[in-house]
C-alpha cells in the first residue's frame, strides 16, 4: 500500500463565477465548487457554463448534465434518487440521479422578470438560499434584495408541493448599520440553509443569521 496520496484523476471546471467580489469578505459562499457523492455519482453545478454535472467517481467521466438558464452556486442535495440543485435563474430542480431527466422545478419569485447580474441574465429572485431536507421536508430560499421581496419555501420533495411560504421576512422596518438610521430591511436568503431542532436558520449575507 502506498504511503501517499494521488489524483486518480482531474476534472477541471475552471475558475468559478463569483457572485460578489471585492468588499464582500464574507460572501465567499460560491468561491469554490461543492461536489456531493452518492454511490459512484459525483455531482455538483457549476456557475460559469450554468449546468449540473453528474461525473463517475471512480473514472471522472460525465454520466450526464443538466442545463439550467443561470449560475448554479451551491452543491446539490441528494435525497431517495432525486438531485435537487437551485440556480441563478430563480429555480429549484428536482431531477433523477440516475439519468438526470428533470422531474419537476419550482419557481422561487413571483414571475419571470430577469435583471442584469454578474454580466448575464439572471432572475430578479435568484435561489441563492441553499437547500436544507429534514424529516422528508425541502426547505430553500429565494430573492436578495429586501424591496424585492424574499420567499423561503418548504416543500414535499417528492412532487414539489407547497406546504408553506414566507414572504414577509425581506419586509421588516428595522435600524440600519449607519447610526440613527432606519429603513425597510430584512432577510437576505444568502448561503446554506440548515436546521437545528424545529428551528430553520437563514444566512443573510452580510448579516447575522435569521
Amino acid at each position: 500500500i502506498s504511503d501517499f496520496l494521488s489524483p486518480a484523476w482531474i476534472y477541471n471546471f475552471g475558475t468559478p463565477d463569483k457572485s460578489w467580489t471585492g468588499i464582500h469578505s464574507r460572501m465567499t459562499f460560491d468561491h469554490a465548487f461543492h461536489p456531493v457523492i452518492s454511490g459512484n455519482k459525483v455531482c455538483l453545478g457549476n456557475s460559469n457554463d450554468c449546468k449540473i454535472y453528474t461525473l463517475d467517481r471512480r473514472t471522472g467521466e460525465i454520466v450526464w448534465t443538466f442545463y439550467t438558464d443561470g449560475p448554479v452556486r451551491f452543491a446539490p442535495v441528494i435525497w431517495k434518487n432525486k438531485l435537487f440543485a437551485i440556480s441563478d435563474d430563480g429555480y429549484l430542480y428536482c431531477l433523477s440521479l440516475n439519468s438526470g431527466e428533470l422531474i419537476w422545478k419550482k419557481s422561487g419569485g413571483v414571475k419571470n422578470d430577469l435583471i442584469l447580474g454578474n454580466g448575464r441574465m439572471i432572475s430578479r429572485w435568484p435561489v441563492r438560499g441553499g437547500i436544507a431536507i429534514e424529516n422528508d421536508v425541502l426547505y430553500f430560499g429565494a430573492g436578495i434584495w429586501p424591496s424585492e421581496k424574499i420567499f423561503i419555501y418548504a416543500l414535499n420533495p417528492e412532487n414539489g408541493q407547497e406546504l408553506w411560504h414566507n414572504d414577509s421576512c425581506g419586509e421588516m422596518y428595522m435600524p440600519q448599520p449607519h447610526p440613527t438610521a432606519e429603513a425597510e430591511s430584512g432577510l437576505s436568503a444568502q448561503g446554506y440553509l440548515t436546521i437545528s431542532g424545529n428551528k430553520l436558520l437563514v444566512p443573510t449575507g452580510r448579516a447575522v443569521p435569521a
